[in-house]
Parts: C-alpha cells; sequence; structure tokens
C-alpha cells in the first residue's frame, strides 16, 4: 500500500465512525399527515448515557398524556446496550405545519440529537368511522403485553423467568432456590 491510499482508508474510516455515531438518537412518529383531532404519537430514542437533557418544546399541542421516559440496560455476553426513550402522546391545536425540534442530549461536552421532523395538521377532524377504527385499535394493542415485558413463574419452590418478545411468551432461564425464596418474601 502507497502512502496516498493509507491516508484514504484512514479518511474513510474516520468519516464512517461519524456516521455510526451520528446515529445514536432518533425520532419515531405514526405518520406525517394528521388530522386537527388525531392524536400523534412521539418516540425520542437516544443509545447512549447522558449527563443531561434539553427536552422538547411542544407548546404549540396540546398534551393528551403527560411523556413518559424509560430507560433500558441490558448486558448479554458482556456486550452491553443502552436505550432511554420519551413517548409522548400529543394533538395539534390548530392547522398548519409544525416542525418538532427533538431533544439535545449532553454527555461528555458533546451533544446528541436526532432530525427534526415536519408534520401538516389538515383543517379537518376525524369521521366518526375513523375514530371508531382507531378505538378498536387500541383496545387490541391493551390484550398484548409490551415488548419485553418480563414474568416471574413460581412453581411450590422453583420458578423460571420469560420475556414477551415479537407478541409471544420466550423462556429466559430457570430461577435458583435462592432467588425463588428472595422473590416469594418480596411477594414479587
Amino acid at each position: 500500500m502507497n502512502k496516498h491510499s493509507i491516508i484514504y482508508t484512514v479518511i474513510f474510516l474516520i468519516s464512517n465512525l461519524f456516521i455510526v455515531y451520528s446515529q445514536e438518537a432518533s425520532t419515531k412518529i405514526n405518520k406525517l399527515n394528521f388530522k386537527l383531532d388525531e392524536e400523534i404519537n412521539l418516540v425520542f430514542i437516544v443509545n447512549k448515557s447522558f449527563d443531561s437533557i434539553k427536552k422538547v418544546d411542544l407548546s404549540d399541542f396540546k398534551i393528551l398524556e403527560n411523556p413518559t421516559e424509560s430507560t433500558n440496560n441490558t448486558t448479554i455476553n458482556n456486550k452491553h446496550e443502552y436505550e432511554h426513550r420519551i413517548t409522548c402522546k400529543i394533538a395539534a391545536k390548530s392547522p398548519g405545519k409544525y416542525t418538532i425540534i427533538p431533544p439535545k442530549y449532553y454527555f461528555q461536552n458533546n451533544v446528541v440529537t436526532s432530525n427534526e421532523i415536519t408534520i401538516t395538521i389538515e383543517n379537518e377532524k376525524l369521521t366518526e368511522d375513523e375514530r371508531k377504527a382507531i378505538e378498536l385499535k387500541k383496545i387490541s394493542l391493551k390484550l398484548f403485553k409490551p415488548e419485553g415485558t418480563i414474568r416471574y413463574t413460581f412453581i411450590e419452590n422453583s420458578g423460571y423467568i420469560e420475556e414477551f418478545k415479537n407478541k409471544n411468551w420466550v423462556f429466559l432461564r430457570v430461577l435458583t432456590k435462592k432467588e425463588v425464596k428472595r422473590l416469594k418474601k418480596n411477594k414479587i
């Protein structure tokens, strides 16, 4: 390899590292066009532990449910994964185009954020049939457990752990007798 090939290879690797590290935050939304009284579901996700956060400004919207935050730390086979989610259920106060600026996450003198999202709110309300379809969907979703739900099952002095994945309970492992005793004592 000559000197120029090495320089180009290093530049290529560094630029790819930047792309990977810039993917640490994301924003999910159920769609981009809404009717005036329609529920908007926003999820902000960051895959890096942070020191502080500048929250998203939702002053142009009605808050249908207080935003919820959840953090998931997982270590499997010495591979550590971190995820922090902020989930918001909102509705627009008036029709128009709105740009939602995601939260900024600060850590070790760095800032991580995802892309802004522009949504359109039509000056039209949901029909009665659309409302019924949305309610039916909400009811059917409540029949399923949230992905990642953990279930402890006890049978006399033994037990096991399952996790809800892909709409099924997946066996994780058998509980030790010591764990069963401790969990029963704490009435979990």
